[in-house]
Protein backbone atom coordinates (compact mmCIF):
# COMPACT_ATOMS: atom_id res chain seq x y z
CA UNK A 1 0.00 0.00 0.00
CA UNK A 2 1.45 3.35 -0.76
CA UNK A 3 1.53 6.39 1.78
CA UNK A 4 1.40 9.52 -0.52
CA UNK A 5 -0.52 11.86 1.51
CA UNK A 6 0.85 13.54 4.76
CA UNK A 7 -1.93 12.16 6.85
CA UNK A 8 -1.16 8.62 5.28
CA UNK A 9 2.30 9.08 6.51
CA UNK A 10 0.64 10.32 10.18
CA UNK A 11 -1.24 7.20 9.76
CA UNK A 12 1.40 4.86 9.33
CA UNK A 13 3.84 5.49 12.71
CA UNK A 14 0.85 4.07 14.44
CA UNK A 15 1.64 0.68 12.61
CA UNK A 16 4.84 -2.05 11.76
CA UNK A 17 4.98 -3.46 8.32
CA UNK A 18 4.64 -6.83 8.36
CA UNK A 19 5.47 -7.56 4.63
CA UNK A 20 2.94 -8.87 1.73
CA UNK A 21 2.13 -12.60 2.24
CA UNK A 22 2.82 -14.75 -0.64
CA UNK A 23 -0.02 -15.39 -2.91
CA UNK A 24 -2.24 -18.19 -2.22
CA UNK A 25 -1.72 -21.43 -4.04
CA UNK A 26 -3.04 -21.93 -7.19
CA UNK A 27 -3.88 -18.26 -7.41
CA UNK A 28 -1.97 -15.47 -9.14
CA UNK A 29 -3.24 -12.83 -7.00
CA UNK A 30 -1.32 -10.32 -5.02
CA UNK A 31 -2.38 -10.48 -1.49
CA UNK A 32 -2.25 -6.91 0.59
CA UNK A 33 0.46 -5.65 2.80
CA UNK A 34 -0.17 -6.63 6.65
CA UNK A 35 0.18 -4.48 9.28
CA UNK A 36 0.60 -4.52 13.38
CA UNK A 37 -1.41 -2.40 15.29
CA UNK A 38 1.43 -0.51 17.57
CA UNK A 39 -0.77 0.09 20.00
CA UNK A 40 -3.08 -3.34 20.15
CA UNK A 41 -0.44 -5.51 18.40
CA UNK A 42 -3.98 -6.33 15.96
CA UNK A 43 -3.16 -7.53 12.56
CA UNK A 44 -5.08 -6.58 9.53
CA UNK A 45 -4.58 -6.54 6.25
CA UNK A 46 -4.43 -2.84 4.53
CA UNK A 47 -5.98 -2.42 1.45
CA UNK A 48 -6.12 1.34 1.76
CA UNK A 49 -4.96 3.64 3.65
CA UNK A 50 -8.38 4.32 5.09
CA UNK A 51 -8.74 1.07 7.27
CA UNK A 52 -5.94 1.81 9.02
CA UNK A 53 -7.19 4.98 9.73
CA UNK A 54 -10.61 3.82 10.62
CA UNK A 55 -9.19 1.67 13.09
CA UNK A 56 -7.04 4.60 14.77
CA UNK A 57 -10.39 6.13 15.08
CA UNK A 58 -11.64 4.04 17.79
CA UNK A 59 -8.92 4.71 19.98
CA UNK A 60 -10.13 7.31 22.59
CA UNK A 61 -6.23 7.17 24.30
CA UNK A 62 -5.19 8.81 20.81
CA UNK A 63 -7.66 11.19 20.64
CA UNK A 64 -6.87 12.30 23.75
CA UNK A 65 -3.06 12.68 23.37
CA UNK A 66 -4.06 14.21 20.32
CA UNK A 67 -6.24 16.81 21.76
CA UNK A 68 -4.10 17.39 24.45
CA UNK A 69 -1.23 18.35 21.62
CA UNK A 70 -3.29 20.65 19.65
CA UNK A 71 -4.58 22.66 22.67
CA UNK A 72 -2.11 25.11 23.89
CA UNK A 73 -3.88 25.57 27.03
CA UNK A 74 -2.11 23.88 29.64
CA UNK A 75 -5.04 22.24 32.43
CA UNK A 76 -4.06 22.14 35.73
CA UNK A 77 -2.97 18.32 37.07
CA UNK A 78 -5.65 17.69 38.92
CA UNK A 79 -8.17 18.15 35.53
CA UNK A 80 -6.07 16.57 33.42
CA UNK A 81 -7.62 12.99 32.06
CA UNK A 82 -6.17 9.80 33.32
CA UNK A 83 -4.27 7.80 30.46
CA UNK A 84 -4.58 4.28 30.25
CA UNK A 85 -1.13 2.58 30.19
CA UNK A 86 -1.01 0.22 27.07
CA UNK A 87 1.43 -2.04 26.58
CA UNK A 88 2.60 -1.66 22.74
CA UNK A 89 4.12 -5.20 23.13
CA UNK A 90 7.69 -4.12 21.65
CA UNK A 91 10.17 -4.55 23.90
CA UNK A 92 13.40 -2.98 23.55
CA UNK A 93 17.06 -3.67 23.71
CA UNK A 94 20.23 -2.15 24.18
CA UNK A 95 23.04 -2.34 21.22
CA UNK A 96 25.38 -4.42 22.92
CA UNK A 97 22.50 -6.61 23.37
CA UNK A 98 21.60 -6.92 19.87
CA UNK A 99 25.49 -6.72 18.81
CA UNK A 100 25.33 -10.41 20.96
CA UNK A 101 22.68 -11.63 19.20
CA UNK A 102 23.67 -10.65 15.58
CA UNK A 103 27.34 -12.49 16.34
CA UNK A 104 25.48 -15.27 17.60
CA UNK A 105 23.08 -15.84 14.74
CA UNK A 106 26.06 -14.79 12.23
CA UNK A 107 27.72 -17.70 14.09
CA UNK A 108 25.02 -20.12 13.38
CA UNK A 109 24.26 -19.39 10.03
CA UNK A 110 28.28 -19.73 9.18
CA UNK A 111 28.90 -22.53 11.53
CA UNK A 112 25.94 -24.31 9.45
CA UNK A 113 26.93 -23.57 6.31
CA UNK A 114 23.32 -21.83 5.79
CA UNK A 115 22.89 -19.13 3.17
CA UNK A 116 23.47 -15.84 4.25
CA UNK A 117 20.40 -14.23 3.06
CA UNK A 118 18.79 -16.48 5.88
CA UNK A 119 17.27 -13.44 7.91
CA UNK A 120 15.93 -11.48 4.83
CA UNK A 121 12.90 -13.32 4.04
CA UNK A 122 9.52 -12.15 5.89
CA UNK A 123 8.56 -15.83 7.24
CA UNK A 124 11.91 -15.29 9.71
CA UNK A 125 11.29 -11.58 10.33
CA UNK A 126 8.17 -12.52 11.45
CA UNK A 127 9.06 -15.37 13.09
CA UNK A 128 12.01 -13.53 14.95
CA UNK A 129 9.37 -10.65 15.76
CA UNK A 130 7.54 -12.89 17.80
CA UNK A 131 10.56 -14.05 19.55
CA UNK A 132 11.73 -10.23 20.52
CA UNK A 133 10.37 -7.71 18.73
CA UNK A 134 12.94 -5.54 19.39
CA UNK A 135 16.01 -7.70 18.14
CA UNK A 136 16.43 -6.74 14.44
CA UNK A 137 17.93 -10.25 12.44
CA UNK A 138 21.62 -9.29 11.16
CA UNK A 139 21.44 -8.41 6.85
CA UNK A 140 23.77 -10.52 4.80
CA UNK A 141 26.43 -7.49 4.71
CA UNK A 142 26.54 -8.27 8.38
CA UNK A 143 27.17 -12.17 8.44
CA UNK A 144 29.68 -11.35 5.60
CA UNK A 145 31.67 -8.41 8.09
CA UNK A 146 31.67 -11.17 11.18
CA UNK A 147 32.59 -13.72 8.98
CA UNK A 148 36.34 -13.88 9.63
CA UNK A 149 36.25 -13.48 13.45
CA UNK A 150 33.36 -16.59 13.18
CA UNK A 151 35.51 -18.75 11.06
CA UNK A 152 38.41 -18.03 13.86
CA UNK A 153 36.22 -19.22 16.47
CA UNK A 154 35.36 -22.11 14.22
CA UNK A 155 39.16 -23.54 13.35
CA UNK A 156 40.47 -22.71 17.08
CA UNK A 157 37.54 -25.24 18.51
CA UNK A 158 38.20 -27.61 15.61
CA UNK A 159 42.07 -27.59 16.45
CA UNK A 160 40.97 -27.74 20.37
CA UNK A 161 38.74 -30.70 19.74
CA UNK A 162 41.50 -32.32 17.10
CA UNK A 163 44.35 -31.88 20.40
CA UNK A 164 41.95 -33.34 22.62
CA UNK A 165 41.75 -36.07 20.20
CA UNK A 166 45.04 -36.83 19.85
CA UNK A 167 46.02 -36.49 23.26
CA UNK A 168 43.33 -39.46 23.75
CA UNK A 169 44.95 -41.38 21.30
CA UNK A 170 48.35 -40.91 22.68
CA UNK A 171 47.11 -42.17 26.43
CA UNK A 172 45.29 -44.73 24.43
CA UNK A 173 49.02 -45.76 22.71
CA UNK A 174 50.96 -45.74 26.27
CA UNK A 175 47.80 -47.87 27.48
CA UNK A 176 48.64 -50.17 24.75
CA UNK A 177 52.42 -50.33 24.51
CA UNK A 178 52.24 -50.71 28.14
CA UNK A 179 49.72 -53.41 27.93
CA UNK A 180 52.31 -54.70 25.39
CA UNK A 181 55.23 -55.08 27.26
CA UNK A 182 53.44 -56.74 30.30
CA UNK A 183 52.47 -59.69 27.76
CA UNK A 184 55.79 -59.68 26.58
CA UNK A 185 57.46 -60.04 30.14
Amino acid sequence: MAFGRPTDHATKRHFISLGRPPPLPGTNKKRCERYRCRHCSKEQAAASPQRLRDHLAGWSVLKATQEQQSSSVTIPIQEQPQKKLISSGIQRISKDENDTLVYDAAAAVISDGRPFNLFESQRWHRFFARIKPGWMPPSRKTITSLLPSVDQEVRNEVLRQIRAGMDILRIYRIERQALALIDHS
